[in-house]
């Protein structure tokens, strides 16, 4: 696996699709009881969840593109991976509108 093949896009994809996932298990809503306790949620719930197993997707046909295994799909790869990056992204922005309430700095930066 040389990633030096894949496509600077791909490379992209590929980065800011880990980035997402990390982001992904930090609290994007968060709520303090004053001194005493803090609960939140991390993006994995709701709508969350759905764009976590798409990211998750998106990296596997990412690997699977510089593994060079081909898998036959009536559109090409870079469109695929488009179809997957916009329902990530869709996924993503109902995710961040639906759970609006104490949202933290890690809810903007997996929307961004």
């Amino acid at each position: 696996m040389d990633i030096s093949k894949l496509s600077h896009g791909a490379k992209l994809v590929l980065a800011g699709t880990v980035a997402f996932l990390l982001v992904s298990f930090f609290n994007w809503q968060e709520v303090e009881f004053g001194d005493i306790a803090s609960a939140g949620v991390s993006m994995w719930h709701g709508w969350g969840f759905l764009a976590g197993l798409l990211a998750i997707a998106l990296l596997v046909w990412e690997g699977l593109r510089l593994a060079n295994i081909e898998v036959a799909l009536p559109v090409g790869p870079a469109m695929t991976s488009a179809f997957i990056a916009i329902l990530l992204l869709i996924s993503t922005v109902l995710k961040f509108l639906v759970d609006n309430e104490f949202r933290t700095f890690w809810a903007w930066l997996g929307l961004a």
